[in-house]
């Protein structure tokens, strides 16, 4: 039995203090690895609490009138391969001035610039209060049926027509002023109701159609107690990339007794082709701010923000 017991022995690793040492710096050493993986994946909290507290000292110290909230930090990617934290920040009494802030080697960068000062937020906020009059009006509904319409096919967006301007986020120049009233008679803007078609074949869709479906919304819209300054069609055909789109002023959309020719069509047809593909857009649409891709697609920058 004595002989068991020292061979045993014999296999022990001694345990000396420079070994247990040097486990112990293993595992401290497995331990930062695996929070700095975490860390790195989803941020730490302390990054988290000083982006907070910073944007709140840095709205004290510089804009101490304008009643900044500053919500929780969020982890958010930023670019490929990179992430921060970033807040939300609000200004307490106000609907459009809300963007983004992150806090970096001693200043602040905000989207406040591309988004509050350029009108951007009270656009959209616009949009969805004309939006919301429509759904609580029912115009949609009010459609259903309509001979020329592709059954569960469409779509009613709201825009606005700003004529002749290209740089309507232009934050030197906004046409959508921030924290403008959300009421229609307050809105300097004239308004377009589109109706979107999605699922036309492309033989079926003539201007006598198009002019149709212009009169069927312009009369559903009055149903509802809604009139706009335009109205537009964009039907899209399912067995092609092609689109064809319309608009017409809403004093040009008369009624019509079904006799003769339809002067509503003729006039479609002057204004010339509207069928475009893909890569195409109708001249007359160049007048109409819309969305604006290559504006939005910058909607996000950061940049310093002024103190």
């Amino acid at each position: 039995m004595d002989q068991v017991n020292d061979a045993r022995k014999k296999h022990r690793v001694r345990q000396t203090p420079a070994t247990r040492l040097g486990a112990l710096a293993l595992a401290l050493l497995i331990v930062a690895a695996a929070l700095a993986y975490t860390f790195m994946e989803t941020g730490n909290p302390f990054s988290k609490w000083y982006t907070q507290k910073k944007l709140e000292a840095h709205a004290r110290a510089y804009h101490p009138d304008e009643a900044w909230q500053v919500g929780p930090a969020a982890y958010q990617l930023t670019g490929p391969g990179k992430a921060r934290y970033i807040c939300q920040v609000r200004r307490q009494g106000s609907g459009d001035d809300v963007f983004e802030a992150y806090f970096q080697d001693g200043a602040a960068f905000t989207t406040r610039r591309s988004l509050v000062e350029s009108g951007y937020n009270t656009y959209r906020r616009a949009l969805q209060y004309e939006e919301d009059l429509l759904n609580a009006a029912g115009v949609a509904q009010a459609l259903e049926g309509t001979a020329a319409l592709t059954e569960g096919a469409q779509a009613l967006t709201v825009d606005f027509a700003v004529e002749g301007r290209t740089d309507v986020f232009n934050p030197d120049s906004p046409v959508f002023a921030a924290d403008l009233a959300c009421g229609r008679d307050t809105l300097p803007l004239p308004t377009v109701l589109w109706l979107e078609d999605y699922a036309q074949q492309e033989e079926l869709v003539t201007d006598e159609a198009a002019a149709q479906n212009l009169r069927a919304l312009k009369r559903a819209a009055a149903r509802g107690g809604l009139s706009y300054d335009y109205y537009g069609v964009r039907i899209s055909f399912y067995n092609s990339s092609g689109q064809y789109i319309a608009w017409a002023p809403a004093g040009d959309i008369g009624p019509w007794d079904g006799t003769g020719a339809d002067p509503l069509a003729q006039a479609l047809a002057a204004a010339g082709p509207r069928v475009e593909g893909l890569g195409g857009a109708h001249e007359k649409l160049r007048a109409f701010a819309g969305t604006q891709a290559a504006w939005i697609s910058t909607m996000r920058t950061f940049a310093p923000c002024g103190h």
